[in-house]
């Protein structure tokens, strides 16, 4: 028996959820479920690398910037949680199962809840922290002028970790960052309730024919 895959970007030929033949059949919504499979095997991809990477930062700034480096373990967490919920879809679009697709509806709409929650956090605790190192900085440019020490170009390692840890928590790009996955988030949403009802709709129509067919057989 031949397996359907609809999650290859490019469209071949039996490349669909539901069997080309049937009533219920929508290659609009088709189009759908194969954009669903391959932006989860994307966030797969991408989110495993983005792991690795502020793992790096952990481990690279704990001892410089250590509440840095616990952000960015927080934000593996987060990115592990989406991880789990785009192969829970992945395999739950593939099982056309209605209840299974409404668990990742559910778990992508909690994606984005917590997801949003964190970044703002995230964000908000980062500018304290940034006008924090701002602040140190110009004490200490104030301090060297009142006490007229002597110009160096020698940085000093309190001098170096201002610098660091000030630019770090800037969190621009985070912010950038969060309204791009909101975006994607919730047009994902949107699609997977298109994808939701075409197969709760496959479903009932199915055991409608089942109970006819019960029915004749059971008079003949």
């Amino acid at each position: 028996m031949e397996i359907n895959r609809p999650f290859i970007i490019t469209k071949r030929q039996g490349d669909s959820l539901l069997p080309p033949d049937c009533e219920e059949f929508n290659e609009a919504i088709e189009d759908n479920i194969r954009f669903l499979q391959s932006s989860n095997i994307f966030i797969i991809c991408a989110f495993i690398y983005q792991c690795i990477r502020f793992l790096y930062y952990f481990i690279h700034y704990r001892t410089t910037c250590y509440t840095y480096a616990i952000l960015c373990l927080v934000i593996v967490g987060g990115n592990i949680f989406w991880i789990a919920s785009s192969t829970y879809g992945f395999l739950g679009i593939n099982s056309r199962s209605s209840s299974e697709i409404g668990k990742y509806l559910c778990l992508t709409s909690f994606v984005l809840a917590i997801r949003l929650i964190t970044y703002f956090l995230v964000w908000a605790l980062m500018q304290g922290y940034a006008q924090q190192y701002n602040i140190l900085s110009k004490t200490r440019l104030l301090q060297e002028s009142a006490t007229q020490q002597p110009a160096t170009t020698e940085i000093t390692d309190d001098q170096k970790q201002e610098i660091v840890c000030g630019q770090l928590y800037q969190g621009t790009l985070m912010m950038v960052q969060a309204i791009i996955e909101t975006i994607f988030l919730g047009v994902i949403i949107y699609f997977v309730v298109q994808v939701k009802k075409y197969i709760t709709n496959y479903e009932s129509n199915q055991k409608k024919k089942q109970r006819t067919w019960n029915l004749q057989a059971s008079i003949v």
